[in-house]
This record gives structure tokens, sequence and C-alpha cells, in this order.
């Protein structure tokens, strides 16, 4: 009996011992799946804030990168707005400066008029012509007789001073006949017939010819006079009449180029590339002033595009490429002169009157734009496409955007697109080879005058330390967070384009690619 019961007692403490653990497996287990679901969703909340606060940050340095690019749309609206203003301004200058010049050459041109006919119509004048003309026949048709001297003397006294007092180089009388009885200076021409001998062809001979024939006063235009070392010489004159009404010959004056220069050459209110010039001859175009910045005399060809519309009646302004390379602006005005076909030309360098640069100061307008805005370069691009001023002056200067060989460039194809649309824009990154062949974009705006014409395209270069500094802003990245741009770069080979992900800003070690 009490064998049996032991035997009793250690089956029920093994079958309370299994169900106590059964017991307690029961209640841990619940304990543990919630701890381990309590700690699953802990993650995911911690992912999910983690997640949006990456996604909080994109979205502020988005923000913060489109108000950037919208502050450089908007710097290039200003921008091409004052290089607008800026050449509006130098136009204003340069065609009241043209104005004033052909105001006062007409009335230059209108005292020498004056003066040939007041000297024409001298009774001095008059009697000198008849008295020596007769002293020379009488004298056996030469200069130099006792005769003839004597009334030299007596009348070349006042003619001297006529020319000193009025400017001129010479003064001439000269008979019916074509002789030359008279001249101040006493060239070689003295003595010669304009009829018959070698002058006949000449400016003189010319002039005499068409005084005689329409028997008014004449201005005859620049050609070169062997009696004057065969310099470029203009005359004006007027037939002599005697007491009848009938022309007993000629009164004219070799005119001076210095009084003419004096007053084309000018340079008040003009910066240091720019100058005025007359020009004339519509047929064979030939500078009919000295110019004092480039080089150029009276008599040498001049065949230009503003030459051609002064010399065809037309007044304006355009753009050229000068002869030092760079690129002009030319403003053009006929001269309204009796007989003549002449014009006035005032040009010069076109950066310097759209980026000046102030006295005393190192740095252009350009310049000082771009050291307070940080780009990388600023380009001035006329409307055939030619690059005329850049800061930094790389391989893109002076070269052709629209024809030349970084036309199929981005920026190349963005000035293009301005060109063809008049309106601003930018172009995505891309290798730019000027620039170390390095990633570049650009922005462009149009230039347009008062008359809707589009005269010039600023573009303006990024660089890349501005929206480098917005992405390598890590607060709240912790240490091993980044943020950079990609972007679906073409890549052009040949004429083939590829697309392929590139990074638009450095990423760790990594530069744009």
């Amino acid at each position: 009996m009490k064998k049996m019961k032991r035997t009793s007692s250690k089956r029920g403490w093994g079958l309370r011992g299994k169900l106590v653990l059964l017991l307690l497996l029961v209640g841990i287990i619940p304990f543990l799946a919630n701890t381990i679901i309590d700690q699953l969703e802990s993650a995911d909340a911690l992912t999910d804030r983690a997640v949006a606060q990456l996604e909080s940050i994109r979205e502020i340095k988005k923000q913060q990168l489109s108000g950037y690019l919208k502050e450089r749309n908007g710097d290039m609206q200003v921008l091409g707005n004052l290089v607008g203003s800026l050449r509006a301004e130098a136009l204003r200058k340069l065609s009241a400066i043209e104005t004033t010049k052909v105001q006062a050459l007409q009335r230059y041109f209108g005292k020498r008029m004056a003066d040939a006919e007041m000297l024409a119509t001298s009774l001095s004048t008059i009697n000198a012509l008849q008295e020596l003309t007769e002293a020379i026949r009488e004298e056996g048709g030469k200069v130099g007789g006792s005769l003839w001297n004597g009334y030299k003397d007596k009348y070349g006294t006042w003619y001297k001073n006529f020319v000193e007092k009025h400017g001129y180089y010479d003064l001439f009388l000269i008979s019916n006949e074509g002789d030359i009885v008279y001249t101040v200076a006493g060239e070689s021409d003295l003595g010669q017939n304009l009829v018959s001998g070698n002058l006949r062809d000449s400016g003189l001979g010319k002039l005499f010819s068409k005084i005689i024939k329409k028997e008014q006063t004449i201005i005859e235009d620049y050609a070169p006079y062997a009696p004057s070392n065969n310099q470029q010489a203009a005359f004006i004159g007027g037939p002599v009449r005697d007491d009848s009404g009938k022309v007993i010959g000629v009164a004219a004056m070799q005119l001076s180029a210095d009084e003419i220069n004096s007053i084309v050459n000018q340079r008040e209110g003009m910066t240091s590339t720019f100058e005025s010039y007359m020009v004339g001859d519509a047929d064979n175009p030939k500078l009919h002033s000295d110019r004092v910045i480039k080089e150029g005399r009276i008599g040498d060809l001049h065949d230009t595009p503003d030459t051609r519309l002064a010399l065809a009646g037309k007044s304006g302004s355009l753009h050229k490429t000068g002869t030092t390379g760079e690129w002009e602006l030319s403003v053009y005005s006929p001269i309204d002169l009796p007989g003549l076909n002449w014009g006035l030309i005032t040009n010069g360098a076109l950066a310097e009157v759209i980026v000046p640069k102030e006295k005393g100061q190192s740095e252009d307008l350009m310049q000082r734009y771009q050291r307070s805005y940080g780009y990388y370069d600023i380009f001035l691009v006329d409307p055939t496409g030619y690059v005329f001023y850049t800061v930094e002056q790389e391989s893109d200067y002076h070269t052709n955007m629209l024809t030349g060989k970084y036309s199929s460039s981005n920026l190349g194809r963005l000035i293009q697109q301005v060109v063809n649309t008049k309106k601003g824009g930018m172009s995505d990154y891309e290798r730019y080879a000027p620039s170390n062949n390095e990633p570049a974009a650009f922005f462009a705006a149009p230039v347009i005058d008062a008359t809707g014409e589009l005269v010039m395209v600023v573009a303006t270069q990024l660089a890349d330390t501005d929206i480098q500094e917005v992405l390598n802003e890590t607060t709240g990245l912790g240490n091993t967070g980044e943020t950079f741009l990609v972007g679906n770069s073409n890549n052009r080979s040949g004429n083939r384009t590829t697309n392929k992900p590139s990074y638009y800003s450095n990423k760790g070690d990594k530069k744009y690619t």
C-alpha cells in the first residue's frame, strides 16, 4: 500500500510540472509576440519618420533650387533690359552727335557757297580777272611778266587775306578760255589751261567745265590733284560776269581738308573707340575725311554696309565687324549738299558703350555683375550669332554660335532658340568644350529695340557653387546623408543622341558627369 502511494505521488508532480510549463508558455508566447510586433511597429514608425524627414528635406531643397533658378531667370530679364537701355542711350547720344555734325557740315558748305558767290560777283574780282587775263595776252600768253606782276601786287594782298581768313587752301581766277590767270598758292597749275591742258580732267578742270556750262555756283567732289602733290582736293566756284551779264570766267577756291576734318573729327561725348568720318562716291565709296582712331585718309576706299546705306540717302544704325575684328555699333546719315552725294558715319566698339567701365574702376559693368551674382561667365551675342563679348574670354569669344564650331553646344542651341522665338530660356546641363569640357548650364534673354527688332542676346553661364551650396547643407541628414541632382542628359556622339542619367551636382567624391 505504501509503495503504491509513492508511485502515485511522483506521477502527480510530473503532470503538475507539465501543466505549469504549459501555462508559462501560454503566457510568454503572446508577450513575446506582442514585444516583437511592438518592435516591428516601432521600426516602421522610425522608417516612416525618416522617409518623411527626407521627403521634407527634398522638398525644401527643391523649393530652394526652384527659387534659385527663378532668381537667375529674373536676373536675365533685368540684365537684358539693362543692356537694351545702355544700347538705346548710346544710340541716342551717337545720333545726336551725328545730327550736330551733319548740320555743322551743311552750315560750313553753305558759307562756302556764299563765299564763292560773293567772290565771283565782287567788283574787285571782275576787274582783277579782266586785267590779269589781258596782261597775259599782251605778254605772249605767259604768266609772270611785269604787267601781270603789277596786277598781282594790286590784288594779291586782298586775295591772300581772304584765303587765310576763311580757311581755304587756294584761290583761282580762271579766264573764259580756261587759263588759270591767278592763284594765291602759286603752285604748278598757275598759267595752265583747263580746257586743253593736263588738268582738264582734274577736279578743278571739271569744276570749270560745269560752271561755264551751267553758269551757277558748284562744288566739285574730292579727287587727286597733281599740283598739290596729288593730294585729294575738293573745289567750289562760281561764274564771273561782266557789266552786261556775260560770263567772262570763273572764281574758284580749293577747300582745305583741315577745315572739314575739324568738324568731322570732333570727339566730344564719344568713348575711346568711337569716331566720325565722311564718305562719298556711291559707285566706288571712299573716305572724304581723315580718320583719327583707325587708319584712313581722304580718298581711301571704304566700301561697307553703313557707307552704302548713307550714300543711298538712308539714315539709321547697324552692327558690323570692324577692321580690328571688334563688333561695332554704327550710326549713318546722308549729308544733303548741292551736287554732292556724301554721308557721315559714326561708329566704334559696341561692347564699349553697353559694357562701360567707370572712371577709376578696373572692372567693367559685366565683370561687376558677374562677381555680384556669382555667374561663371556672361556673353553678349549679336543676332547673327557672333559672340562679341564675354567676361572670361574663353575659346568661344569671337566665334559664331549659330554657324561656328560651338553651334551644336547647349549654348549654341539656346542662342538659336532665343533668336528664333525672341523669348528667353534655359539650357540643360551638358559638357561645354570652351570651359574645360565641364558640364555647364546657361540662361539667355533677348534684347529687343523700340521697333520690336532683336538686336542682341545676353546669356549667362551658371556657376555650380550656388547650387552645390544648397545641396551640401546636411542638416537633418545625419552623418551619411547627402543630396545630389541627376538628370536625363542628351549625350551626343556624332549624329547619335543617347539618354543617360547624369549627376548634375557633386555626389560625395564624384564630380559632375
